[in-house]
């Protein structure tokens, strides 16, 4: 993928190296059950937002969603994914 000029994570990776320190216990604890079935972080938008947005999947699949604050996924969430 080649960087444009409306790219905003010039520099910032697409998973935060200190990224579990941003996850609440629930989402923690939901990402560790996701793992078994393949799953991981794909990205995580921090921008402009006053919590991050955490969105798993599984990129082989192109099958994603929201891991919310409680744990759950959110499988509708409106979110533009470059493959």
């Amino acid at each position: 993928m080649s960087e444009t000029s409306d790219e905003r994570r010039v520099g910032k990776s697409p998973v935060p190296h200190n990224v579990k320190s941003l996850l609440t216990d629930l989402q923690v604890g939901a990402l560790h059950q996701l793992e078994n079935f393949g799953w991981s972080i794909l990205f995580v938008r921090r921008f402009n937002i006053p919590s991050p947005l955490v969105v798993v999947g599984d990129a082989a699949s192109r099958i994603y969603g929201v891991l919310a604050h409680d744990g759950s996924i959110h499988r509708d969430a409106p979110i533009g994914i470059r493959w």
